[in-house]
């Protein structure tokens, strides 16, 4: 009678080693090419008993002190390692490179075989086989159909557990055609790729890129919403973050440091409402992300859909609203890094992002040391600065132009500054100039800066160039999201080339804002093709608006902020100018959140930072360029008016006198504009203040020359009298002289 055979040690997995050369690796891959399809590719990984298996999935990045192993269900888990000793990887790579670190195969030798049982003569037991089997099935079949019913019955909190469960263990990347279905926060079951969730949290956690923002797309019933919660879930687990959701038109002002933050809702909950572009523009703007920014050469944050455009992860890179250039960015924080420089002084022609770039370069600090940021005008820097402060100061000689008043305060506040960094240990300054003032004054503010031990002006970033070649990027972004992202193919966008913008007559103007406000106002193109000029391109856009009857309340709310310089709630509101501009505007009528009026106007930036309610805070145009527009389309409306009604600043910064020479940005005022502007401020009793100033100074000087008109007058009237009496004798003596001949 035939003996039964002994049962075999079986090991787990389906291979006994897994390759660790790259030899090795390809020979096996591609003996198994067959079972791979899409984008799932031959891996052997380790499981967590130590069994190694070959399976076909989809790679995936592996963050450094972590080794791939597949979890229970076959997908790619992370088993984490001390990355400070050798055999653990001290550097993010690729899943399907593992073998480059073999110890994270653990025992990786071959499994010793059970031999047959020599005693056994009559071959296998084929009924006891079978029995054996089928006993098997039965019992798979009843374990399956448990299985069954208690997934069915299992409620939103314990799928949700048990899905956090798995988070924490580590993250799951599952073969392309596996698809997992779980529950969302609001109970609505969707199916979502686990590869997917588990590629979102790999590019927010990669410490060796700078991703700060990912963007997950997809059509209509996709699992956008529920891929993107599984990801910000998946994050806060394991960074231990706090994890927030809000519809994009609700986005909070400020957001704690350590959150995850996820945006839904984006131009309608349900369909494209049409009407939406200007609030997404307005949400992209408004968010501060918490982690490292993934950095184009080029960022803009008015547009969700600027930056990243060859990768995965889209960018919003700060709170500005204009086109930056990231080394520029970058050489900032280095020079900042340092620990014996205490101030730089960012330095470009109006509209090349001065602001902007200094504004990124503030925040870009403070995330990565953890310090808080404060913006001020340089007429308003406090006394004090608390540590760990990075310091921005702006408006210098003039929010929108030179004032020619203001070399003193100038220096006041250089050395206001230098009294902050010697009494105060961890306080860095970021200075942004206009450059054709930093090159005017550059002797006062040489001698402004005189501490020894202190300098505010000896670490400069130039942002002016006139290589055409470094300016490239600009040239690249013009033609990608302008050009390109026109929809209309008879648009005369097409005939606008980059080498119009740069030879236009708007030459003093930054390329950056030119190509802001053509991308803002696109409308404008038409014009900017017959002009070459922005400026009055601008101004004809405003009389455009005028004419619109559909617009007319947009038009009225730019005129009043440019007469004002500001709109703010809690200020009085000038009924008596609104009544003589015939405007039918009132204070509760300011709508910001209304989609035209924010294409011009929005919170000033040092409100929004101190976060100021909308009651408190000031309104004003987003770039000083456009308040220059709307002066110049005013001031040649009426330049009497603007003199007698116009906020003081300006006038002064923005008004010259007949005579004196102007610049690209200023008009000239005639005698009786000047006239009218010197009663006006020696009503308010300031003459004193601004008596420097050309339209005094040349005001004085023209009335002495009437005086010594006058004079000249008179006296050339008594030479007429004399003249003529003596010619008068002369004749008569003539004539009787005549006579008596």
């Amino acid at each position: 009678m035939a003996t039964r055979k002994n049962v075999r040690e079986v090991k787990k997995g389906n291979v006994d080693v897994c390759p660790v050369t790259k030899e090795a690796w390809d020979a096996r891959a591609k003996t198994k090419s067959g079972d791979c399809g899409g984008q799932s590719v031959y891996h052997c990984l380790a499981d967590s008993e130590g069994g190694k298996w070959e399976r076909c999935v989809e790679k995936t990045l592996v963050i450094e002190g972590n080794c791939p192993i597949f979890n229970e269900d076959g997908f790619i888990d992370w088993k984490p390692c001390d990355k400070t000793k050798p055999p653990c990887p001290n550097s993010s790579f690729v899943s399907d490179e593992v073998y480059i670190y073999p110890e994270c195969f653990g025992n990786n030798t071959p499994s010793a075989k059970t031999k047959p049982d020599p005693n056994n003569d009559s071959g296998n037991d084929v009924g006891l086989v079978f029995a054996v089997s089928f006993g098997i099935m039965l019992i798979l079949s009843a374990m399956a159909l448990l299985i069954f019913f208690l997934r069915r019955r299992s409620n939103n909190q314990t799928a949700e557990q048990e899905w956090n469960a798995s988070l924490t263990a580590g993250l799951l990347s599952p073969n392309e055609d596996q698809i997992t279905q779980r529950l969302n926060s609001d109970s609505k079951e969707e199916i979502v790729k686990d590869h997917s969730v588990h590629n979102g949290i790999a590019l927010l956690m990669n410490d060796d890129s700078d991703v700060k923002s990912i963007i997950v797309v997809g059509k209509f019933g996709n699992s956008v919403s529920s891929t993107s919660r599984r990801i910000s879930k998946g994050f806060q687990t394991k960074k231990g973050w706090v994890s927030l959701e809000c519809r994009y038109t609700d986005i909070p002002n400020t957001v704690e440091e350590n959150t995850i933050m996820f945006a839904y809702g984006w131009f309608g909950m349900w369909n494209d409402d049409l009407c939406s572009k200007d609030k997404a523009k307005t949400a992209c703007q408004s968010l501060i992300l918490v982690t490292k920014v993934r950095e184009p050469s080029l960022e803009l944050t008015k547009n969700i859909d600027v930056a990243g455009r060859h990768g995965a992860a889209r960018i919003v890179a700060g709170v500005t609203e204009e086109i930056v250039k990231t080394m520029d960015v970058n050489s900032g924080l280095e020079w900042l890094s340092s620990k014996d420089v205490r101030s730089i002084v960012v330095v470009g022609k109006f509209g090349s992002s001065v602001f902007s770039t200094s504004r990124l370069i503030s925040e870009r600090f403070k995330l990565e040391k953890k310090w808080r940021s404060m913006e001020y005008r340089y007429t308003n820097i406090p006394d004090t600065v608390k540590e760990n402060t990075i310091l921005y100061v702006y408006g210098w000689f003039g929010m929108w132009n030179d004032d020619l008043c203001s070399v003193v305060n100038v220096k006041t506040a250089c050395q206001s500054l230098i009294r902050i960094l010697n009494e105060t240990n961890n306080v860095k300054l970021i200075i942004g100039m206009r450059s054709d003032l930093y090159k005017k004054y550059h002797q006062e503010l040489e001698e402004a800066d005189d501490d020894m031990n202190t300098s505010l002006f000896h670490h400069e970033i130039f942002l002016d160039t006139v290589d055409v070649r470094k300016d490239a990027k600009y040239k690249n972004y013009f033609e990608e999201n302008i050009q390109k992202q026109c929809k209309e193919n008879d648009c005369e966008c097409k005939s606008l080339t980059y080498e119009m913008l740069r030879k236009g007559k708007d030459k003093v103007v930054g390329m950056p804002l030119k190509i802001n406000a053509i991308q803002r106002y696109h409308e404008l193109i038409p014009n900017y093709l017959r002009n070459w000029n922005i400026l009055k391109v601008m101004r004809d856009h405003f009389s455009d608006i005028e004419k619109d009857r559909e617009r007319r309340n947009v038009y009225e709310w730019i005129m009043y902020i440019c007469l004002k310089g500001y709109f703010c709630r809690s200020d009085p509101f000038d009924t008596e100018l609104v009544e003589e501009m015939n405007f039918g505007i009132n204070q509760t009528s300011f709508d910001e959140s209304d989609s035209e009026l924010s294409r011009y106007v929005r919170m000033r930036n040092s409100d929004k930072l101190r976060n100021e309610s909308s009651e408190n805070a000031r309104y004003v145009f987003w770039h000083p360029f456009i308040y220059i527009c709307a002066f110049h389309y005013l001031f040649d409306n009426d330049p009497e008016f603007m003199m007698k009604n116009c906020n003081v600043d300006a006038i002064l910064q923005l008004v010259r006198p007949r005579g004196f020479k102007t610049s690209y940005f200023e008009v000239t005022a005639n005698k009786r504009c000047t006239t009218l502007f010197k009663e006006r401020i020696q009503e308010s009793g300031k003459e004193e203040e601004y008596a420097q100033h050309p339209l005094f100074k040349m005001n004085v000087e023209e009335e002495e020359e009437d005086d010594d008109d006058d004079d000249d007058k008179e006296e050339e009237e008594d030479d007429d009298f004399l003249e003529y009496h003596i010619q008068r004798i002369v004749n008569r003596e003539y004539k009787d002289d005549s006579d008596s001949s």
